[in-house]
């Protein structure tokens, strides 16, 4: 299309005659004395006489003035389909985004009511991405298909609950006194949890959690959550959370988890006919260790306090005549570590556990 427009550069104007070209990558432009003025980045000004163009090209005070009626009136046309293209394009993409960010809030909202919908086929890669997280260099002491009495704990799990089907149990070398879970039904039972046990008792309490947590694949939902964490930073923030240590902090279970793989530990625990003192004094010891104020807060920490948990299990204790498991049992299983302690006096290379790199 040609039409004539006036040029005004902030000092001068002139005549000049113009092209109006459409380009598939560009857009439409207006083409004069070897220059291009790209419509989308103009903006317009209609008078009473004149259409008024402006554009970075045209300089700051410089405009184009459109007097004949016929031409302002495709011209601006034109313009006006343009902006509303433009408008549709940026509305579509704020509804895509905002919906995009909006299902993410809603699957972490609801996760732990669809992380049984999860296909199990996913769980080998999330144990691999967990154990890249937690445990590249931690030593494995023993598994339940190396001790035997790992084996009993494993086999009475799952005889009082076939959900727990293919379990593994595995005992690591670490300072902390802890027992996790990881995806594909592999619980890790540190070995100061092993040494630092007062009785089987507490020992099987503590697992009893972790077997609840298992069942209910709250570790399925903490390394999805996170997934979802990492989407939601790069796409807000551009990746700047993700690989930080503040990650770390949504692979921790919920209150609702803890209380529910409490309770889980009580059923359990009923059902070997072992006590829940046992569970309730690694509590008391617990309680003992965290001194920091942060804890303090109940409203604010990620777990139940140390000290409702002991008066939980308190409350539900019970006395049994007898057990599958006793003393010889809490015996064996520290001696293992005790076994490996002394051998690792020698200097020994520490190796990854299998499966600890994607």
């Amino acid at each position: 299309m040609q039409f004539q427009g006036r040029f005004f550069d902030g000092k001068h104007s002139s005549s000049k005659s113009c092209t109006l070209n459409y380009d598939k990558e560009s857009g439409f432009s207006i083409l004069y004395d070897e220059h291009t003025l790209i419509l989308q980045k103009v903006l317009w000004k209609q008078t009473s006489t004149k259409l008024l163009i402006i554009g970075e090209s045209l300089g700051k005070y410089g405009h184009i003035a459109i007097t004949d009626p016929a031409d302002q009136q495709h011209i601006l046309h034109l313009l006006s389909n343009i902006k509303k293209a433009k408008s549709i394009w940026y509305s579509h993409a704020f509804l895509a985004y905002y919906g995009i960010i909006s299902i993410l809030i809603a699957l972490w909202i609801f996760m732990d009511s669809l992380v049984f919908l999860f296909p199990t086929r996913i769980e080998p890669w999330l144990e691999k991405q967990a154990r890249s997280i937690h445990f590249r260099q931690s030593e494995v002491i023993a598994t339940d298909f190396s001790d035997p009495t790992l084996k009993k704990i494993k086999d009475a799990f799952i005889a009082i609950d076939p959900e727990l089907e293919g379990i593994e149990l595995e005992v690591v070398k670490e300072s902390s006194i802890n027992a996790v879970t990881l995806p594909n039904k592999k619980v890790i039972i540190f070995s100061k949890l092993i040494e630092s046990a007062d009785s089987i008792e507490e020992l099987m309490g503590v697992l009893a959690h972790e077997m609840s947590h298992v069942k209910f694949r709250h570790c399925i939902a903490a390394y999805v959550k996170l997934s979802l964490v990492n989407m939601v930073d790069k796409i807000i923030l551009g990746g700047a959370v993700s690989g930080t240590g503040m990650a770390m902090y949504f692979l921790q279970f919920s209150k609702t988890n803890e209380e529910q793989a409490d309770e889980g530990a009580i059923k359990y625990l009923d059902q070997l006919h072992l006590s829940t003192s046992g569970i309730s004094n690694f509590f008391k010891k617990m309680a003992t260790t965290k001194k920091s104020s942060y804890f303090s807060f109940n409203f604010l920490a990620t777990h139940p306090s140390s000290h409702d948990r002991e008066y939980l299990f308190q409350g539900h204790q019970k006395r049994y005549a007898k057990s599958d498991f006793g003393k010889h049992d809490l015996k064996k299983i520290k001696a293992v570590v005790q076994k490996h302690n002394f051998k690792s006096k020698k200097p020994l290379k520490r190796k990854p556990i299998k499966g600890a790199t994607l």
